[in-house]
């Protein structure tokens, strides 16, 4: 266990001027409104940061909701039965497999063509 120091009260004012000295009140001031200032800085880009990964986020889950949708209407729009003309020729209905690789036309024969 340490004795405590006994100090005579010359001691503690000079030891009170020698700090005063190294930090004087204006200076103690001075920092710490330097570090309050820095502390709101550091919150504002905080909330900046969080503010733009909220909004990342958001555009995100946008873009999943967008990419469905257009899933559901292509599938959607694949189901929808086509009756376009074939190209064959502007007298036969149109019918089905007019957009369907290799499946042949019903309204001509290869013959037709000769």
């Amino acid at each position: 266990m340490t004795a405590p120091l006994n100090v005579t009260e010359d001691q503690v004012r000079a030891l009170r001027a020698g700090l005063d000295a190294l930090l004087p009140d204006e200076r103690i001031t001075q920092l710490t409104e330097e570090r309050d200032e820095l502390r709101r800085t550091v919150e504002y880009f905080d909330a900046q940061s969080r503010r733009r990964r909220d909004e990342r986020d958001r555009a995100r889950r946008i873009a999943v909701a967008l990419e469905q949708e257009v899933a559901e209407l292509t599938r959607r729009l694949s189901e929808i039965p086509r009756t376009e003309q074939c190209g064959h020729d502007d007298y036969h209905d149109p019918h089905p497999s007019a957009d369907q690789q290799n499946v042949s036309c019903p309204g001509h024969s290869y013959e037709d063509d000769e």
